[in-house]
């Protein structure tokens, strides 16, 4: 139960002082001293009641500190909303030498201040339990102190685990937040009722008669008391392996998210492991010193070879092995659903198994050691074991903050390993040092050789780590770059490593912790500047905008090229996101020096607790991968009705929505998280798979087109801008339409919204190895006219806004195919068949060939152009007869298999499909561009042209076709026509390089 509340109060503090190192820190930090001070305490408590000489009644304690953690467990989940309303009060912001906003050092300070007034009293009852309960096992028996100590301490420590375990695989996405919580309680309450029970069934216990005297030592101990200053030492030892075992959590935690994911269920599974390897550890070390004796020897070899094979666990992992790994393994099993989920949660523990299973086992053989050695005394059995245990929890909060506040952020990673390995040798000196308090003897030479020998391990090991290149393991981290991938700029800060990319195309990217957030490509900037270009230009005069989630910013830089934009707030966790813009001047325009821009440097939902109502015009987020850990924050309803609070009347809000990246379920139900605050919501396609939210605080939302071009007019930077993203004109703008509020609302009406409670989309992990499905039902451009009624005139478009029906269902056939719907996953990467485009009259055709955004995505062979995409349309549109239906049906399957034929370069077999197409079908503008071409590769250029000129007179307005028969004409030396042709090509679009170029070549 302690985990349990561990792991959702860090999520919870995440969501109201915001989802930073610093929260997760201030949580754990007050988490582990409650249960170290509770455990020193309840040691003092426990000494002092036993030498009061009356019948001990531990086991009654304990049952009365359990019913104490339930009470004030409930106590805290009845006070956290509260504290919600009251989160942003806690924080301030204080300007650094650049002006960037930083939340100030009182807001950190209100933030720790909360978490104790909550959490503090109820861990330091956490940590009384385990204490109560080694006072109760060793009440008259100390010889198997270590053993006893080491199976109670592993036993806690096995249920840590399973707690961790369940909670986020089981617990939290089946139940949500709160009732998990409320599980917690209703377990402690239970074991505090089972153990009074227990207690009170027991046959009373008579006094001890001697209580300043104990039992026979352990074996190997020479004497029943210790000299001054061992138990210090003692101390002293377990605070380094308590910091050089939690600091070394911190980078290992660092280094799997960035090879794995920052995935919920990989952090899950990262604890988890740990847990079960201390648990394993401790139970070895209680058997080890109950079986051989000499606990600290032991300890200190312990430390010696935790220090040696940490690093070399490190070294063997191999981050895109381990990945593959989990691509061949996960793969066939996600295709089959009977297989248990327990095996492909074994094919993501494995590798992080490889990498903390045996340092884990290694640390937890410290505390049942440390104990074997210490208690001699019964009447301070509890002080000891309460001050032992305090001195690990101290070491293990002071190396949490350390590595991550100061390590990982100063040194890095690398040298964050080789510090921590030096500390943990400080832990075998102390150790050291209280042998040596022991009498000396015979075997004083050994004692110092033995030492000698595990300092030398020790030693070689950090000696050949601190020799490794400056880079090495940070980058192991990252996936293996092609050699003509140049690495601009490598860093780690507080919540991240990041490196800056340019592809031999010029083209930069951004990763952090393994992953690829941002760049320059036009693909990316199409989407992310669409974000701030389409609901700014619906606006008379807009004046302020917050985007969260810099990236590299393409979007802030989108959003400053709006002549009435008088204020730009952009709030990243990442000081070291916003240094490195430098790098990415191309595309952002060094937006960051603009005098409009405020950096922030906070989380993007506690930025909005501590803005006023009504503070902007625009809202706008591209978060990180939405299935990462605490994304879930950033797609809630909750989060949304915040953000709705904090715009203007008549404001908008945009958001990412990649759909690919999780199941149909939980995509639906991000999208009914926002409807049910956005209920004039549309749903746009910023670039393919790329969707985006748009909401307004409107009672309804809907364009002009007209007051569009208006504004178009007005603003040649933002024109110009849209333009280059290939979304220059009003077809192009308005073409991005995929469905209104009312087709969203009907289509995730049967789902629940993603609440801060339900997080579903925190656990689709598993669907990354396999074949993810776009919801169909969200797609349905036919709604067109509820976004823009003046748009259509009876079914028809107005004047001004272009081929926009030819336009849209032309991306309709891409929404409706499999390659789009279906998209196989392979840790990110993008995949889908080809989709054959057979457009029977040419009509939409000749719309794809005019559009740059269409030709780019849509265009195929059979309009011309070999491009990446083809589509596939319905046969046969309009009033047909049935025997024409058939013939119709029977031309498109000889285009499939023409289709088929041709990419495999079979061009005899391709040529006989389309000429049956033709026969079938001689209307059909797609079957004779398509006999065409396979014609052009088969050498017969005569065949080839008449088959181009044929499909023109069909869709005479078709510009690639016309340049593919330019292309035929040059070849056959037929240099006039081709001029004649390509100066069509110029007047049907004026705009077109590809034809102005070789014109010019041709002059």
């Amino acid at each position: 139960s302690g985990l349990v509340y561990e792991v959702i109060w860090v999520r919870i503090f995440g969501n109201l002082f915001g989802n930073t190192a610093y929260s997760a820190a201030i949580v754990t930090s007050v988490f582990m001293l409650g249960l170290g001070l509770g455990s020193y305490l309840a040691g003092v408590w426990s000494d002092k009641r036993h030498a009061t000489g009356k019948p001990p009644a531990f086991l009654r304690n304990y049952g009365q500190v359990e019913l104490g953690v339930a009470l004030l467990g409930l106590l805290v989940v009845l006070a956290l909303p509260v504290l919600r309303e009251l989160s942003g009060s806690f924080a301030r912001y204080v300007s650094d030498g650049q002006g960037w906003r930083h939340l100030s050092c009182g807001s950190h300070l209100g933030r720790m201040g909360a978490a104790v007034i909550l959490m503090l009293p109820v861990t330091t009852l956490m940590g009384a339990t385990l204490t109560l309960l080694i006072r109760h096992l060793l009440s008259g028996s100390l010889s198997s102190a270590g053993w006893r100590i080491g199976v109670l301490y592993g036993c806690n420590t096995a249920g840590a685990a399973l707690g961790c375990f369940a909670t986020d695989l089981f617990l939290v996405p089946l139940a949500g937040l709160l009732r998990t919580q409320l599980a917690a309680v209703a377990i402690n309450a239970a074991v505090g009722a089972a153990a009074i029970l227990l207690a009170g069934r027991s046959p009373a216990t008579a006094p001890p008669a001697a209580p300043t005297q104990s039992p026979a030592p352990s074996p190997g101990l020479a004497q029943d008391r210790l000299p001054s200053g061992t138990v210090a030492f003692i101390a002293l030892a377990l605070f380094f392996s308590g910091f050089a075992a939690m600091g070394m959590e911190m980078v290992w935690f660092r280094f799997l998210s960035s090879c794995l994911g920052a995935y919920r269920v990989v952090f899950s599974l990262m604890l988890t492991v740990v847990l079960i390897g201390i648990w394993l550890g401790s139970l070895a070390g209680g058997y080890s010193v109950r079986r051989w004796g000499k606990p600290v020897e032991r300890a200190m070899l312990v430390q010696a070879v935790f220090i040696v094979v940490t690093p070399l666990l490190l070294i063997a992992f191999d981050g895109p092995a381990a990945e593959a790994f989990l691509m061949k393994r996960l793969l066939p099993l996600a295709a089959n659903e009977k297989l248990p989920l327990l095996t492909e949660i074994w094919g993501v523990a494995r590798p992080i198994l490889g990498v903390i299973g045996l340092p884990s086992f290694l640390v937890g053989f410290s505390f049942p050691l440390a104990n074997a050695f210490v208690q001699r005394l019964e009447q301070r059995v509890g002080r000891r074991a309460g001050g032992l245990y305090l001195a690990n929890t101290l070491g293990a909060v002071l190396g949490a903050l350390a590595a991550g506040f100061i390590m990982l952020p100063g040194l890095g990673s690398q040298r964050s390993v080789l510090f921590l390995c030096f500390v943990s040798a400080l832990a075998i000196v102390a150790l050291q040092a209280a042998r040596l308090r022991e009498p000396a003897g015979a075997r004083r030479l050994a004692r110092h050789g033995f030492f000698a020998l595990c300092l030398l391990g020790a030693g070689v090991i950090l000696v050949g780590w601190s020799r490794l290149p400056a880079p090495y393991f940070m980058m192991k981290g990252f996936p293996r770059l092609a050699p003509d991938i140049r690495v601009l700029a490598s860093a780690e800060g507080l919540n991240e490593s990041l490196i800056v990319i340019e592809d031999p195309a010029g083209d930069r990217f951004l990763l952090t912790n393994g992953h690829s957030m941002s760049g320059t490509a036009p693909r990316l900037q199409r989407y992310m500047r669409a974000f701030v270009h389409i609901p700014l230009l619906q606006m008379d005069s807009p004046r302020s905008v917050l985007v969260i989630c810099f990236g590299v910013g393409n979007t802030l830089h989108a959003a400053s090229l709006h002549p009435t934009i008088q204020r730009l707030d952009t709030v990243d966790l990442s000081e070291q996101i916003f240094a490195h813009a430098r790098f990415f001047r191309e595309s952002n325009g060094d937006v960051l020096a603009d005098d409009r821009v405020a950096v922030y440097v906070n989380d993007g939902r506690l930025h909005l607790q501590m803005a006023p109502p009504a503070s902007y015009d625009l809202i706008t987020l591209e978060p990180p991968p939405i299935t990462f850990a605490g994304t879930a924050s950033l797609y809630s309803r909750e989060f949304y009705r915040l953000a709705r609070s904090r715009l203007k009347d008549g404001g908008f809000m945009t958001q990412w929505l990649p759909l690919y990246q999780v199941s149909p379920e939980v995509g639906l139900s991000m999208v009914r998280a926002f409807v049910d605050v956005f209920p004039n919501a549309v749903l746009l396609s910023g670039m393919q798979k790329e969707l985006i939210l748009m909401g307004r605080a409107a009672a309804a939302s809907v364009i002009d087109p007209a007051r569009l071009a208006l504004r178009l007019a007005g603003a040649p930077r933002v024109r110009s801008d849209l333009e280059r993203m290939k979304m220059g004109t009003l077809t192009e703008i308005l073409g991005t339409f995929v469905a209104h509020g009312e087709d969203l609302r009907r289509a995730t009406r049967r789902v629940e919204p993603v609440t801060d409670d339900n997080r579903s989309m925190e656990y689709g992990i598993f669907s990354k190895f396999s074949d993810t499905r776009l919801p169909r039902d969200l797609f349905h451009v036919e709604g067109i006219a509820a976004w823009c009624p003046d748009c259509l005139e009876n079914g028809s478009p107005r004047p001004g806004v272009g081929p926009l029906r030819e336009y849209l269902a032309a991306q309709d056939l891409m929404y409706r195919s499999d390659a789009f719907l279906f998209f196989r996953r392979a840790w990110g990467s993008m995949g889908g068949s080809d989709v054959d485009f057979i457009d029977r009259d040419g009509r939409l055709g000749t719309v794809v060939s005019r559009s740059p955004y269409l030709r780019e995505v849509l265009a195929s062979p059979l309009t011309g152009s070999l491009k990446k995409i083809i589509l596939r349309g319905a046969v046969g549109a309009g009033s047909v007869g049935e025997s024409s239906r058939a013939a119709l049906g029977s031309a498109h399957a000889d285009l499939s298999e023409a289709m088929r034929t041709l990419r495999s370069n079979r061009f005899p077999e391709s040529i006989g499909h389309f000429r049956r197409a033709v026969e079938r079908d001689g209307e059909n503008a797609s079957a004779r561009f398509g006999l065409a071409y396979a014609l052009f590769y088969a050498n017969d250029l005569n065949g080839s042209m008449e088959q181009y000129r044929r499909g023109l007179a069909i869709a005479p307005n078709n510009i690639d076709a016309r340049l593919s028969l330019a292309a035929v004409l040059r070849q056959a030396g037929l240099v006039e026509n081709e001029r004649e042709e390509l100066a069509h090509v110029l007047r049907l679009e004026p705009g077109c390089l590809e034809a102005a170029s070789r014109l010019r070549a041709l002059r």
